[in-house]
């Protein structure tokens, strides 16, 4: 799909800055590719968990279940983010909210994440997580263990987000409405649709997206982060996986934070519709 009639219908310094909004991130996606390694990078299923480490557990002592895992070393590179280890992201699949405190972002008591310079220390076995789960975990977004890929590509930011009215000094519906009038509605539906072809199933850095609003628009504190990991929905007959109703979960990290592969200030939001 092609934006250039839209581009053409702009102002064309808003066309420049449009242009001038390239970030780099990387593209990931899902296939369904049988049992995969610990270490791999993966959505779901059992991942690469060190047995000199507690493994991860909510408030009550129930273990958070693997979101999703980078294997940075065979994933593209990006700037500032690390190029080598193992970054993993766990929720509270025993909690409705899975994990995420609307009060408090950076609350960690529902969810974790982990960087491993290495895997050289022996990890706990799939047999030894899979024994942790003495109940079986009511609020499941992931539905099976999935195998991530990664594409490097470059993003406009045309999406609803804090970072668009940081750039274009007004929100996404002001403008387009500015410029589009009655046909807004229907440009934004078409830049949606573009978005949803255009990122993957997930993405590594970028800008993130959002089913509702992006809470770094009223949360202070929050919004010198960027994004640092986001997974969408996506089901198939062979890939299930769902946040709420066909929704998007992202995590957040200060850039500081990032460059020194300091993870223990991320924080973590998912919407649906």
């Amino acid at each position: 799909m092609s934006l250039q009639h839209i581009f053409e219908k702009l102002p064309l310094h808003i066309g420049k800055q449009i242009m001038n909004s390239s970030k780099p991130f990387i593209a990931l996606n899902v296939a369904n590719s049988g049992e995969l390694s610990l270490t791999a990078s993966k959505v779901g299923g059992f991942g690469y968990f060190p047995k000199n480490k507690p493994f991860p557990s909510n408030s009550e002592g129930l273990p958070l279940s693997l979101l999703a895992q980078l294997n940075l070393t065979e994933l593209p590179s990006l700037p500032n983010y690390p190029t080598t280890g193992i970054l993993s992201f766990y929720v509270d699949f025993y909690d409705d909210l899975i994990g995420m405190d609307l009060e408090n972002y950076r609350n960690r008591t529902g969810f974790a994440v982990h960087y491993f310079e290495d895997a050289s220390e022996m990890s706990y076995s799939k047999e030894e997580q899979a024994d942790f789960y003495t109940t079986e975990p009511e609020y499941v977004v992931v539905d099976g263990e999935y195998k991530l890929t990664g594409e490097h590509r470059e993003l406009l930011l045309l999406q609803d987000c804090f970072e668009f009215e940081q750039y274009y000094g007004q929100n996404i519906y002001e403008l387009y409405e500015a410029h589009f009038g009655d046909e807004a509605d229907d440009i934004l539906d078409e830049i949606f649709d573009f978005l949803t072809d255009a990122q993957g199933d997930g993405k590594i850095g970028g800008y993130p997206n959002f089913t509702q609003e992006d809470p770094r628009n009223y949360k202070e504190d929050l919004q010198q982060d960027i994004l640092l990991f986001q997974l969408d929905s996506c089901c198939s007959e062979e890939i299930e996986i769902m946040w709420g109703d066909c929704g998007i979960g992202n995590f957040f990290i200060n850039p500081d934070d990032l460059k020194r592969k300091n993870f223990e200030n991320v924080w973590y939001n998912w919407d649906c519709s």
